[in-house]
């Protein structure tokens, strides 16, 4: 139980090492890496992009690509560029691993949310099962395909970043949202709650009222019952009264 933490980052380990043969292994059979590594090339970074010095970090993305070009007003040329995705794996002092997706951007456009984050990683020996990181690498292309200016995405490649969007935890203007799945799942759970707990109490105040209408009915065939034979005592005495004034 206590090399729990360590075997942990030993998994992250594993993939560190390996990135970089794993995901050029990956990216060599993906169409869309095709085009986005030939204008804005793959880089795999063991360690971080700026230096390559942090043992906690491994990140893949897309290099910038210029779009277009403007005059400045001392009258030179500036090229505007377009930096792509970025996949971020980072692990933290307990060997958790966060998952993050970075969008496409340039200086004046970007997509709605500042990154996409999967949840805790607690299950880290699965950072060294290829088909799962396969999965990562695939949700990296589809969003540099949704989020790029030169994007072509297909339908399976929308409905990825469509998936990610609702089961992941999405950041806009600086505010973590929990994901809409989770969301959408609690209005949905109080509004089954809600019909559930109003059906409920409409039976149990049904119940009692039925048990109260019958107390009542029964009450009632009481009182009936007591009139009844109130009226033959009465006419029994009035019978008898008109037997003997007969006689």
């Amino acid at each position: 139980m206590r090399n729990k933490r360590k075997e942990r980052f030993d998994d992250f380990k594993y993939l560190y090492d390996t990135c970089k043969e794993t995901f050029l292994k990956i990216a060599a059979s993906n169409k869309s890496n095709e085009y986005f590594n030939d204008y804005y090339s793959l880089i795999i970074a063991p360690g971080g992009r700026w230096g390559g010095t942090d043992n906690r970090v491994i990140e893949i993305f897309y290099g910038g690509k210029a779009f277009d070009k403007k005059r400045t007003e001392k009258g030179g040329i500036e090229l505007l560029k377009e930096t792509g995705v970025t996949l971020i794996y980072q692990q933290h002092d307990n060997g958790f691993v966060t998952i993050t997706y970075i969008p496409a951007s340039t200086e004046n456009f970007k997509v709605g949310e500042d990154w996409i984050m999967e949840d805790l990683m607690r299950d880290t020996g699965k950072l060294r099962d290829e088909e799962f990181i396969k999965k990562h690498f695939n949700n990296f292309v589809a969003y540099m395909e949704v989020t790029s200016l030169d994007g072509d995405p297909s339908i399976w490649q929308k409905f990825l970043v469509w998936k990610m969007r609702f089961f992941m935890f999405v950041n806009r203007k600086a505010q973590s949202q929990q994901p809409k799945f989770e969301e959408w799942g609690g209005k949905i759970l109080r509004y089954v709650l809600t019909i559930g707990l109003s059906g409920f109490l409409l039976a149990v105040i049904t119940y009692f009222k039925d048990k109260s209408t019958d107390r009542n009915s029964e009450k009632a065939i009481q009182e009936i019952r007591h009139e009844q034979i109130k009226t033959r005592q009465m006419l029994k005495k009035v019978l008898n009264d008109k037997s003997h004034s007969k006689k």
